[in-house]
This record gives structure tokens, sequence and C-alpha cells, in this order.
């Protein structure tokens, strides 16, 4: 039996598109990598290192651009979210909106011990 799967992503960049559509071009290649090394029970942590490794591979062309970013990974009737940036995932279900991502703000905390080790 397959599955059925979908990845939505969103970019938007910040000093130009150039960042913007690499990372739009080049995460779903890199998520299929790191699913087909990590397995289908570790889907978030193969999206997180996804986005890690193209945030890593920006870094030496980059240097004054760059972009936010959300994805949406469905399998079957389950969905997987990540996101960078300020950009965030919101669900409509009966009339409301509900939040499912945290913007990631340069004056937080996590942010900025984030911002250390890059």
């Amino acid at each position: 039996m397959s599955c059925q799967r979908l990845l939505l992503t969103c970019t938007d960049g910040h000093g130009g598109r150039e960042v913007a559509d690499y990372c739009a071009k080049s995460l779903a290649a890199c998520l299929k990598h790191k699913l087909s090394a990590l397995g289908d029970d570790q889907i978030g942590e193969a999206m997180t290192q996804a986005y890690v490794e193209i945030d890593r591979s920006i870094q030496g062309w980059a240097k004054y651009v760059g972009c936010t970013a959300l994805s949406a990974y469905f399998v079957d009737h389950f969905f997987y979210i990540a996101n960078v940036g300020d950009s965030r995932v919101v669900l409509a279900q009966a009339g409301k909106a509900q939040r499912l991502s945290t913007d990631h703000k340069p004056g937080e905390f996590s942010v900025q011990e984030t911002l250390k080790w890059s």
C-alpha cells in the first residue's frame, strides 16, 4: 500500500527573490533525501534537517539577502509543518483561525541562541 504525499512550500525573499527561489526549488529533493536516510517515522526530524541543510548551503553566497519559509507536508491523513522566519501557518476550522507555527523573530531568545551558533 502506497502513501499519498504532498509538499507545499511558501517562501518570501528579503533583498530579492534569488534565495527564496533556491529554497523553494531545493526543499523537496532535500526532504526526500533526509527521509530516505531517517525513515518515515522521523518526518519532523527530516524536515528540520532539510531546513538546516538548505540554510547552510546558502550561507556562502547569500550574504545580504535571505528568506522566510513555511512548509506543509501531507502524508495520507496527517500533516507536518515547518517554518523559519516570520511566516506562519494558520488552520481555518469551523470559522476560527488556529495558529500552528511560531514566528521566529530576531529579538526572541530562541532565535538569538540560534543566531549565535550560525
